[in-house]
């Protein structure tokens, strides 16, 4: 028996070291190829990302040369991600370059993956539309798809255009840029540019159910997207992470989270931005209803609310903030900087707020803070005019005007990507460096 176990161990290593290799691949798209399109070169390159992505398995890639990609011809049509598949944007394609990664520049080589199936709406001068208003017709619901797939799924290097969620169904209403159904990709140096949803998350969605952990973010620029909430996220039942993060110009004028919207979850935000996003309350942020992010070093600048709420509105929730910046933020009703809200049946808020400063943000009541039924546990801040009403206050506290660099930056208009809110106060706990460009900013999007 021992011989026999020894001879079938033999014929499985030798079996394994004969098997054929199954060796990754590159396959290639341009728009303005005209070779065999195989997808096996840049003069052979699929000119439709669809045709790759046909292709394509598990530890393959996808390069993508620089120009605009559309999903198909009907409005549910969409670029769905795989696992094991990463896809990447910003090549020149160029003829013998195929083995050279490092010629990528998604800044110079713009890689537009574009709702624009009717080929009628309004663009700019980079051929991307640069307002919702300007979406012609019918356009994709879901521009990219993210549903059911793990941190494998990787895309990289897009601007993501012009969708537009309207649809019938339930879902064609969610995610104009992207719709995430439990799914958790890995999404990197993208820019979800002015998409919309007729219900939630104008530039994308995530949506939990039994999986938890949601997709992971960096270097990620949503800008003039809209919807009814969650104009430039919204997430439900999962928890992204986001690293180095904007939101900028985002709306959601009819609710809540012009810039985000988070319920049911736990998202993380890390380095992240929100400049001039606007809702009926909670303009940069909306957390409800055990929406309770944690946020590091995280910046709100010139968001306004509508109703109340001109950075970030609490109902119900329980967010964590540490060495975060509220500035220039403003609000019609209450809570310019912050409001924090008990839920009419009962659950409450409390947000814990560490090392922050809140200065220059304004209201009809509470420029800073404004808690109503809920409470905020502050400590070691910075809050010009003082310790908020119902909030227990601890630690150092400073109340002076922080004396920010400069709020409004170079452009002298507060709520965008130039802002510099760092004190000059001698807040030695929290001081932020000046604001690093966005890709939204470099590109001139328009």
């Amino acid at each position: 028996m021992t011989n026999f176990r020894a001879l079938l161990t033999f014929l499985f290593v030798l079996l394994a070291m004969t098997a054929p290799m199954v060796r990754a691949a590159t396959f290639f798209v341009d728009d303005d190829a005209s070779g065999n399109e195989d997808g096996s070169s840049w003069p052979d390159a699929f000119t439709d990302l669809q045709g790759g992505l046909a292709g394509a398995g598990s530890g393959d890639q996808i390069w993508v040369a620089a120009g605009r990609y559309v999903p198909g011809a009907i409005e549910t049509d969409t670029f769905q991600l795989l696992n094991g598949v990463e896809i990447y944007g910003g090549f020149e394609g160029l003829s013998g370059t195929e083995g050279d990664f490092g010629v990528r520049d998604p800044e110079t080589f713009l890689t537009i993956l574009s709702g624009d199936i009717e080929g009628n709406d309004t663009v700019g001068t980079k051929g991307l539309v640069t307002d919702t208003s300007n979406i012609v017709g019918s356009n994709s619901d879901h521009i990219v798809t993210g549903s059911g797939t793990d941190n494998t799924a990787v895309l990289d290097g897009f601007t993501i255009n012009a969708g537009q969620a309207d649809g019938s169904s339930s879902f064609e209403t969610l995610g104009g840029g992207m719709l995430n159904n439990e799914g958790s990709p890995t999404l990197s140096n993208l820019i979800f540019f002015s998409n919309a949803a007729s219900d939630e998350g104008g530039g994308m969605v995530n949506i939990g159910g039994t999986l938890q952990t949601g997709p992971t973010l960096t270097n990620v620029v949503f800008s003039r997207n809209s919807a009814v909430s969650g104009g430039g996220m919204f997430s439900c039942g999962i928890d992204p992470t986001l690293i180095e993060c904007t939101f900028s110009e985002n709306s959601a004028l009819n609710d809540a989270g012009g810039g985000m919207y988070n319920t049911g979850n736990n998202p993380m935000l890390i380095n992240c931005t929100f400049f001039g996003n606007s809702a009926l309350i909670g303009g940069g942020m909306s957390n409800e209803s055990g929406g309770d992010p944690t946020l590091i070093n995280v910046v709100f600048s010139g968001n306004f609310g509508n109703g109340s709420g001109g950075g970030m509105v609490n109902r119900s929730s329980f967010p964590t903030l540490i060495n975060c910046t509220f500035s220039g933020n403003y609000a019609c009703s209450n809570g310019g900087g912050m409001l924090n809200l008990a839920d009419p049946d009962g659950g409450g808020s409390n947000p814990i707020i560490q090392n922050c400063v809140f200065g220059g943000n304004s209201a009809a009541s509470g420029n800073q803070i404004f808690n109503q039924g809920a409470t905020a546990t502050i400590t070691d801040s910075l809050i010009q005019g003082g310790c908020p009403a119902d909030a227990n206050c601890t630690g150092t506290l400073l109340t002076s005007d922080p004396l920010f660099v400069a709020p409004d930056g170079a452009d002298n208009t507060i709520g965008t990507p130039d802002d510099n809110p760092r004190t000059s106060v001698g807040f030695s706990r929290h001081q932020h460096g000046k604001q690093r460009s966005s890709p939204t900013r470099r590109l001139r999007l328009g």
